[in-house]
């Protein structure tokens, strides 16, 4: 006796609802979901055959006939019914039919207890058998089971076993009675199973009193024992399933379930679980496809859509995933892993808002799930919100301690908002908790990395690699420990291992390529930085770091074409855009108006979105208050634009009409930092801070006139000034050119520098100081020597630029005058070192200059470079890119840069300081002008040699060599630029007058 088919089939799906409301005794209720289901599904057998149970539970014989006919019909291999049509005929007044009907039955293979007392009730009905009778007896039981008295169908049960103690029949009653109220039946089925051995319906009870015992081997064995009694039992192949389930025997219970579904393929229960098993095998595919049949017969199962996604997520099919989820959702908008799934199929069809909305309505519902807070704060780290983040993966961590993947998102977005103590001791815990997991030392090792930990981000590394030795990833995370410690060749091994486990690894050609940067193996540098950029074009610091490299090379054409390649890829790259720039000041070719308008489009990109929200400053306008004036670098550490700086903000410290502000954009920090420092009382390290945050900041501190040092070279914030934080912003020093931007009011320069006709390049107004920076020469200088060519016989010119500045019409210049002057010899220092020079001496060959006339010196320390000048006569200069720092240095050991000036500030830079100094004879405009000059000079030695022993005092005599006049010059141009603006006038070119003089009063009259 049952209420059901099967007993297993009502666990889920569209029945389950149905049959939660049948077995509560809410018949209505479940009236309405059975006849919702035949609705969508008039074929469906069990809610056929439960339907008609259930009006017979309410006394509606007659109207039960029609349900119990349609699953008969349906599925006439299931036992079940059989008898209950035949028991349903005898309640409905017709007993000769349940007996024609049983008896049919019978003669099929249906002999069992539950049968033969049907007969017996249908032969008592048509009036063949006494009230007392055996058959009358079991009538009454029927009716005490339908009527749904369990208690009563037990105690007359009980008492009729008294008399007949021998019964497989009333043992199994008994059996179904004890079940039916939750009591222990299995000794009861015990005893129907040793009375009718036979019996393949009593061995499959048994089998599930086992199982649901949780003694799985035994019910295995009482379902094998109704198999050999009944192969085709449906039923039991199902039930056998589950038991293999629960033993982990998966391959055997797959088979097992197949078998019940080729005997009875309706079998949604079935089915379901043939799809959970094969899911747990890791067939996803087979998975998939037993979901869909399932859902052929429950199509409205919110369950079973859940399922069938997951199976399809698992094969990456994440689209059709998600419209299955929606699905499901509509039918079950609260099942959490509905949207658990629905979340992650967004995630990765990068939907990420709409998967953050599905966790947030996971955590409404469960909201002390720590998989919910764990799973919102993923989504939140995928929008960039770490802040937001950051407190769910903490609740998520306090509520499951224990849980290492919790434990390795919060290390994830500790080190991304940079708290790498807190990342460590996160990753530290998960490494305990899974001290096999590899990934988890790598991410250790990291977050050490981040807290420049090198040396036990190594270990972390290492041990990761010990775990997993063929991991890409491992290979060349630990080179990069490894390169942070400069330990460059064990680097370059490590990014080797690493493409050699991955050809394809971009990142690991990109660091494969800065360690052989470091190595001064340029060239196949280059070919490192380019294999990452093909196998990723838009890989982070690839283009500018194969940008730098082929500058560095001398190969400027190709370092502009790869930022504008990179640019095609990704227009917003701030960064690649000024290296672009940077390159196309180089170039001999370029004229200043295209020069100015590369720098104007720049503005154009990155400036003029942002002017629209530029807000009014609240500065007071006060003419002669103190002015706060802020300085904004990447370079304040031992730098060039730190040696030009610092002895101006060394005396300008000391103004009590000022209030100085630096923000450090860099983390180096050495001597010249500390001296910086010192003389920056307000000091802001702003590295870590974005340019929209740092703009806030400018405009908290009230800055008045803020000055950018660095333009279009490295770790600028050119986007900070572009939101315009301060209301007159200037750009001094660190970049040979204008910005192009209209955020950039004035441009901090000097008369001999930028003459007024270079205005048109330019978007900011001019402000000339007695010199736009002091030159402080190196405590390493030895003394000037007398010049060499007195006593070699033969003039050494010599080349102190960075190599990358040499090009082909520079060659070709000084190859002209060597050619003009036979006996000259060329010395060409900052030289790579170990590098090949077969190119350049190719180039020179190719000029008519012979390899003998040629000397090379490698880069070496500041006294070493400077001691080089003992060997040199004459700097010749390059172009159009001239020398700066280098002609000073020249200057200060007594040797003269012949230049040729341009018509661009990058090509008039030794002009400058030249014509500053009364050296204006070094100084040519034409190339035949340059060549006559160089001639004629050659031939004074004994002007060159009176000249060498003077040149010191003509520097330190000019404002050049006065940091102080210049500091004065300074402070006068932030009063001259702060007057304007306190009147509300635009910025115009003006010069600051001071009453003393810096410079010469006339130059040298012996050349």
């Amino acid at each position: 006796m049952s209420t059901e088919a099967s007993p297993d089939m009502a666990d889920d799906g569209a029945l389950q609802l149905a049959l939660a409301e049948h077995r509560a005794g809410r018949l209505a209720a479940a009236a309405e979901h059975y006849q919702r289901l035949l609705a969508v599904r008039p074929y469906h057998a069990v809610a056929n055959h439960n339907l008609g149970l259930l009006h017979g539970q309410q006394g509606e014989h007659g109207a039960a006939l029609p349900y119990f006919e349609a699953a008969w019909s349906i599925n006439p291999d299931e036992g079940q019914f059989w008898l209950s049509y035949a028991n349903g005929l005898l309640n409905a007044g017709q007993p000769q039919a349940a007996r024609e009907l049983i008896e049919t039955a019978m003669q099929r293979g249906l002999d069992t207890p539950q049968a033969q007392q049907i007969l017996a009730q249908a032969r008592a009905a048509a009036g063949a058998l006494p009230a007392d009778s055996a058959e009358a007896q079991l009538q009454q039981l029927a009716q005490l089971y339908q009527s749904g008295q369990y208690a009563a169908l037990e105690a007359r049960t009980r008492a009729l076993l008294a008399g007949q103690p021998e019964s497989a029949l009333l043992w199994g009653v008994l059996g179904t009675a004890l079940q039916l109220q939750h009591k222990d039946e299995l000794a009861a089925l015990q005893k129907c199973v040793e009375l009718a051995p036979d019996d393949a319906e009593g061995h499959s009870n048994l089998g599930n009193a086992w199982q649901s015992r949780g003694q799985f081997d035994q019910a295995i064995a009482s379902y094998a024992s109704a198999l050999r009694l009944q192969p085709e039992f449906a039923e039991a192949h199902g039930n056998l399933g589950s038991a293999l389930c629960a033993l982990g025997r998966l391959p055997e219970a797959a088979a097992s379930f197949e078998r019940a579904l080729a005997i009875q393929p309706d079998y949604g229960l079935v089915r379901r679980k043939l799809g959970d098993t094969l899911s747990a095998l890791g067939q996803p595919a087979q998975a998939a496809a037993a979901y869909q049949a399932a859902l052929q017969l429950e199509p409205d199962s919110a369950d079973l859509l859940c399922k069938l996604a997951l199976a399809l997520q698992a094969l990456g099919r994440w689209a059709e995933a998600g419209t299955l989820l929606a699905r499901a959702l509509a039918l079950a908008p609260d099942d959490v892993p509905a949207l658990r799934a629905a979340g992650d199929s967004a995630i990765n069809l990068e939907q990420t808002e709409q998967a953050a909305a599905y966790y947030r309505r996971i955590l409404a519902l469960e909201p002390d799930s720590a998989e919910a807070h764990m799973l919102l704060g993923i989504a939140l780290m995928g929008l960039q919100q770490h802040e937001d983040a950051l407190p769910l993966l903490l609740r998520a961590s306090a509520l499951a301690p224990q849980s290492v993947p919790t434990l390795n998102w919060l290390g994830q977005v500790q080190h991304r908002l940079q708290q790498y103590d807190a990342a460590i001791a996160s990753f530290q815990r998960a490494t305990e908790l899974a001290p096999e997991d590899g990934t988890l030392h790598n991410m250790l090792g990291l977050a050490y990395h981040g807290a420049k930990r090198n040396q036990e981000a190594e270990a972390c590394h290492r041990q990761a690699l010990a775990l997993a030795p063929d991991n890409a990833l491992f290979h060349g995370n630990l080179g990069v420990a490894l390169q942070s410690q400069s330990r460059y060749q064990e680097a370059e091994r490590c990014q080797r291992a690493a493409v050699a486990c991955d050809p394809d690894y971009a990142l690991a050609y990109l660091n494969l390529g800065n360690c052989l940067h470091h190595l001064e193996r340029p060239h196949e540098a280059v070919d490192s930085f380019r294999r990452a950029l093909a196998l990723q074009p838009d890989l982070s610091n690839a283009p500018l770091n194969l940008a730098s490299t082929l500058s560095n090379l001398g190969r400027l054409d190709e370092a502009v074409q790869v930022c504008r390649d990179a640019l095609q890829v990704n227009p917003d790259y701030c960064s690649v855009h000024n290296s672009m720039l940077f390159c196309l000041s180089h170039l001999g070719d370029i004229e200043p108006a295209q020069l100015y308008a590369e720098h104007r489009r720049f503005a154009e990109k990155f400036e003029a979105p942002l002017r629209s929200a530029w807000r009014a400053h609240g500065n007071s306008r006060e003419p002669e208050r103190v002015l706060r004036i802020g300085f904004v670098s990447g370079d304040f550490y031992q730098h060039a634009v730190a040696n030009f700086i610092l002895p101006v903000l060394e005396c300008l410290v000391h103004s009590p009409r000022v209030s100085l502000y630096g923000y450090y954009n860099h983390t180096v920090r050495d001597s010249a930092t500390q001296r910086l420092q010192a003389c920056l009382p307000h000091w802001r390290d702003v590295a870590p801070l974005s340019d929209a945050e740092l703009a806030e900041l400018i405009r908290e501190d009230g800055i008045d006139i803020l000055i950018d040092l660095s333009g279009h070279t490295g770790r600028n914030r050119l986007l900070t000034f572009a939101r315009k934080p301060a209301p007159l912003q200037a750009s001094w020093i660190g970049y040979p050119g204008t910005t192009g931007m209209d955020a950039m009011d004035y441009f901090l320069t000097d008369r001999y520098l930028l003459p007024a006709a270079f205005a048109s390049q330019y978007a900011e107004a001019f402000a000339y100081m007695p010199a736009s920076a002091p030159f402080l020469p190196s405590g390493d200088a030895p003394p000037v020597n007398a010049l060499p060519a007195l006593q070699n016989g033969f003039i050494t010119f010599g080349s102190f630029n960075r190599s990358n500045k040499i090009n082909a019409q520079t060659i070709a210049l000084w190859s002209s005058l060597m050619r003009a002057v036979p006996s000259s010899r060329l010395l060409l220092a900052g030289m790579t070192p170990g590098a090949s020079y077969d190119e350049l001496i190719a180039r020179f060959a190719a000029e008519g200059i012979a390899r003998e006339r040629l000397s090379f010196q490698p880069r070496t320390n500041m006294r070493g470079y400077l001691s080089l000048h003992h060997q040199v006569d004459i700097a010749l200069d390059t172009f159009p890119y001239t020398g700066g720092t280098t002609t000073l240095h020249g200057v200060w050991m007594g040797v003269p840069m012949l230049t040729l000036a341009g018509a661009t500030m990058p090509a008039r830079v030794s002009a400058a300081v030249l014509e500053r100094l009364g050296l204006a004879a070094f100084v040519a405009h034409t190339a035949d002008e340059y060549l006559e000059k160089g001639r004629y000079i050659t031939g004074q030695l004994d002007l060159l040699a009176s000249l060498r022993a003077r040149m010191r005092q003509l520097l330190a005599a000019s404002a050049l060599g006065q940091p102080g006049v210049i500091a004065v010059g300074l402070e006068g141009a932030a009063r001259a630029m702060w007057h304007r603006w306190c009147a509300g006038l635009a910025p115009e070119t003006f010069e600051v007058e001071l009453t003393t003089e810096g410079d010469p009063a006339a130059p040298p009259s012996d050349l």
